[in-house]
């Protein structure tokens, strides 16, 4: 989609909603009649619009956030709560068609279909995760497992039992996943007739993907998506950012510094506007979780612009005005065979003079000069690198926070 058409296509959804989203309990409080009729044309103004954060959310019923009467609800699922308080929130019969036309888009686009059969290693209940994609997967025709939160032995297990042709889990978790079949029994891989597994729920780095492409011997491919929104974007074959609905979210990329809009190209943090009659509507959604933005045409031909999700606000840290991420981490550290999948940062000192200690586990000879020499090029500080054996880093956390910052917090708020 050109960029004027879609540019024209966000305007005129914007504007045909807008009223819509400002009728729900929580934005007729947010948004002022006086607010509203200063700004005018929401999608000429939308900068002058406030910021939905997610403590509001969180501090909220999901029937104050909806236009919508109970009547015209069809569900209510809630976030996952890593960060906090989990948020709820209302699912309508259109969320569903909504939902399942961006996620059949994606998914047709990597040849999921009839035929393949997804296993759903997570967690039921409330969380949407699960319901999500059991749906997206019989929307495009294929057949699902759900089986819940599960030990890596009855995942391993169920992979050998049944064709599965799709894993549907986070980065770590495949990591996790592949360790513990390799400590068992390699050949156990090839009983499985695995041949794709979705990431989500975790930031993960082209270094990541690759290395967990070679050990499975599958193609990986990167999705990202938000509780409160549902699946927001997934990669094609060319594997070179993740196509966005664009059509269906005006995504806005915000430097946390000043507010303002990054350069193109730049990282910033991921702020959503839903474009339909959504049950639960959101208003410039300040989500915590930075992207990179890429409307270049894409070799795959799917006519959506593409973003790069580079991990969540707990997942950098700024040093000397420069944020840094784990995936940055992770692109020198994984370039080394001899590196094991976890790792721990903890950064030390105060604001103004800092130094930096990184655990990382190994399974053989490493050049630790080398590596140490790549990773203070990157932080720009001095560094302790402990190489430590498999095994020797925590791994109770599906979520695990891999930078932790114990620095004097002049002012926590002015890196959001």
């Amino acid at each position: 989609m050109k960029k004027v058409d879609l540019s024209n296509l966000q305007q005129k959804k914007l504007r045909e909603v807008f009223s819509y989203i400002c009728s729900s309990p929580f934005y007729q409080r947010k948004l002022t009649e006086s607010v509203i009729k200063k700004n005018g044309d929401p999608y000429k103004n939308l900068s002058k619009l406030p910021f939905t954060l997610k403590e509001e959310l969180r501090l909220t019923s999901p029937f104050e956030r909806s236009p919508l009467n109970i009547s015209e609800m069809a569900a209510f699922f809630s976030s996952s709560g890593t960060t906090g308080q989990p948020s709820v929130y209302a699912w309508s019969k259109i969320d569903q068609r909504v939902y399942e036309r961006i996620s059949s888009r994606l998914l047709r686009n990597i040849d999921v279909a009839s035929g393949d059969l997804t296993l759903i290693p997570m967690r039921m209940g409330m969380s949407f995760s699960w319901y999500g994609i059991f749906t997206e997967m019989q929307k495009v025709g294929a057949a699902v497992i759900p089986l819940g939160a599960s030990s890596f032995e009855e995942i391993i297990q169920a992979l050998i039992d049944y064709p599965v042709t799709i894993l549907k889990t986070s980065p770590i978790i495949a990591s996790r996943l592949f360790r513990t079949i390799i400590e068992k029994d390699r050949f156990l891989l090839s009983k499985m007739k695995l041949r794709q597994i979705h990431l989500a729920g975790y930031f993960s780095s082209k270094a990541h993907r690759k290395r967990l492409e070679e050990q499975w011997g599958v193609d990986c491919y990167d999705m990202y998506g938000l509780s409160e929104f549902g699946l927001v974007s997934g990669e094609c074959k060319a594997k070179n950012g993740q196509h966005y609905c664009a059509d269906y979210a005006l995504v806005e990329v915000i430097r946390p510094e000043d507010f303002s809009p990054v350069v193109a190209g730049g990282t910033g943090v991921a702020v959503f506007t839903t474009l339909w009659k959504k049950a639960s509507p959101l208003l410039r959604y300040w989500s915590d979780d930075f992207i990179v933005m890429n409307d270049l045409p894409c070799s795959c031909g799917l006519d959506l612009p593409r973003l790069t999700f580079r991990g969540r606000l707990i997942d950098s840290v700024v040093i000397n005005d420069t944020r840094i991420f784990a995936s940055d981490v992770e692109e020198i550290i994984f370039h080394y065979d001899a590196t094991g999948d976890e790792y721990q940062i903890d950064v030390f000192g105060d604001q103004n003079l800092c130094w930096v200690k990184i655990q990382i586990e190994m399974k053989g000879h490493i050049p630790a000069a080398k590596l140490k020499e790549q990773l203070i090029d990157l932080f720009r500080v001095p560094i302790e690198l402990e190489l430590v054996p498999i095994n020797d880093i925590d791994r109770t956390k599906i979520k695990p926070n891999r930078i932790l910052d114990h620095r004097d917090r002049v002012s926590q708020d002015s890196n959001r």
